[in-house]
């Protein structure tokens, strides 16, 4: 057929589901028997599935920073969960990627928990509908409405009698129609099946589980198999004294109001009870995100639509003692990615290693956007992609950042002054430290030195906005010097005329 009288395809949609605190080994696609993800299992009959998808800044919310703005935690300055985008940022040019999709034709939705600050920003999204974290059962989001209207307040499990004793093991104690990602799943759903069918639209959906606390209904929980859950793992392989230092750190944060748990002495028994929780969680999460699918198929969308789903870091769930995130141990930073591009009907895997925040710029793309020249991140590459054995990639919070080649990972940490230096394909499961191994010396200082670079480029080019001229230098600045000279602070750093560090 002449190609110029071929049919041309509309834009697609676009939906974008992340739970909170999924990892990738308790899920099906990614070896774990363990849980039912019928869902799930379906999408990957039609879908990519990214075997070494991570976060990079595996914390709520540095990974969401990076997320919506496609710059990195050094180049925006959000490294810990007690900061957030500068306010003016759009005085310096920069717009999230839903405005750039708002600017292309889409319209954007946020529904669930998105982990802004304030809770209530929108961050160019077109309308919200919230479901914060979990913790947060203080903040008057649309879930809390919704609860109040069956005469019900948020489920603090702090104040549950079995909270402390089972370290955070409970049971949600109302009817599955009242938790948090039920209503999210319901209101994402209802979004869909009312969107007009000439214009396209761009939805991101948080699901607050299955981030702690681990609450599962009694109903998903008995649906997991707990001998085929993921075995636990122990200490790293450091000196006592840095993991005495890290874990003292750990216990004393643990304790504080927001979670209120004292892990100091962390059995097994009570790891491996935490773990069913969890894992139950998952098993509701993959009926919710069955009724998003079965929306998309009911308004007849699901084939011109790309759909991924994905996490914004792990969590230890047990694992060396821990819980969360914040360290660059595989539980932690290994994430789930399946992604379902438009028109695709066959199974496929991408061996590259790839990260949450590609996600973003793989919308755009999609969409026809070219990306801004301020973006850190590029789209995601296609099935069947191999794993490139020479290219780094870095990782950075507040107090620990990492470096990874090929099978090789070094991660420092600044709480217990320990670094760590493993080979996956030999080790997957991090036992063995070879720091100091003698036959490591080469790839340490290669990746030692990799990390040192990085960190010196970014800093200085998360501080662009500062230039005093924007180009021919102070020299040329015939008003320099003289009484009267304005700094326009910020520098448009980001759009047309600006400097690129």
């Amino acid at each position: 057929m002449n190609q110029s009288n071929s049919p041309v395809r509309p834009k697609p949609n676009l939906i974008f589901i992340m739970p909170d605190q999924l990892r990738a080994d308790f899920l099906r696609p990614y070896g774990c028997e363990a849980i039912p993800t019928p869902n799930l299992d379906a999408l990957c009959e039609q879908a990519t599935v990214y075997d070494s998808a991570y976060s990079m800044c595996p914390l709520c919310v540095p990974a969401r920073a990076a997320l919506i703005t496609g710059l990195n935690p050094l180049h925006s300055g959000v490294l810990s969960n007690h900061q957030w985008l500068r306010p003016d940022r759009h005085q310096m040019g920069l717009r999230t990627w839903p405005e750039l999709l708002r600017e292309a034709g889409y319209w954007t939705a946020a529904y669930g928990k998105m982990h802004f600050h304030p809770f209530e920003s929108a961050e160019g999204f077109d309308e919200r509908v919230i479901a914060e974290d979990k913790r947060w059962v203080g903040v008057h989001d649309d879930y809390a409405e919704h609860l109040a209207e069956h005469g019900l307040t948020k489920f603090d499990a702090t104040a549950h009698p079995d909270y402390a004793a089972n370290m955070g093991a409970v049971a949600f104690p109302y009817d599955v129609e009242f938790t948090g990602d039920r209503f999210v799943s319901r209101q994402a759903a209802d979004f869909i099946r009312r969107q007009p069918g000439d214009r396209p639209f761009a939805l991101m959906i948080g699901f607050p589980s299955p981030h702690c606390p681990y609450d599962a209904l009694p109903e998903y929980a008995a649906q997991v198999n707990e001998a085929a859950l993921p075995s636990l793992l122990d200490s790293p392989d450091v000196p006592k004294q840095f993991w005495h230092e890290y874990m003292d750190r750990f216990i004393t944060n643990h304790k504080r109001d927001w979670h209120g748990i004292d892990y100091s002495n962390f059995t097994r028994e009570a790891r491996q009870r935490i773990r069913v929780q969890y894992a139950g969680l998952i098993c509701q999460l993959d009926e919710e995100i069955g009724r998003v699918m079965d929306a998309c198929r009911e308004k007849g969308i699901w084939d011109n639509t790309l759909f991924v789903v994905t996490s914004d870091h792990g969590d230890h769930v047990g694992d060396r003692g821990l819980v969360g995130k914040g360290d660059f141990f595989e539980e932690s930073i290994h994430i789930p990615l399946i992604a379902k591009m438009p028109g695709q009907q066959k199974a496929e895997r991408c061996q590259a290693l790839v990260e949450l925040q590609q996600v973003p710029p793989t919308l755009l793309q999609m969409a026809g956007i070219s990306l801004p020249r301020w973006w850190d991140y590029q789209p995601l590459p296609g099935a069947g992609e191999p794993a490139d054995p020479d290219t780094f990639y870095f990782g950075i919070l507040n107090d620990t950042c990492m470096v990874r080649k090929g099978p090789w990972k070094l991660s420092d940490y600044q709480v217990g002054a320990f670094s760590y230096l493993v080979n996956l394909d030999e080790d997957p499961q991090e036992e063995h430290n070879r720091l100091n191994d003698p036959t490591c010396t080469a790839i340490r200082i290669e990746l030692s030195d990799a990390l040192r670079g990085w960190m010196h480029r970014n800093s200085f080019r998360g501080h662009t906005e500062k230039h005093l001229t924007i180009k021919g230098g102070l020299a040329r600045d015939k008003g320099f010097g003289r009484v009267g000279w304005q700094w326009g602070y910020p520098l448009s750093v980001y759009g047309e005329g600006s400097v690129r560090a």
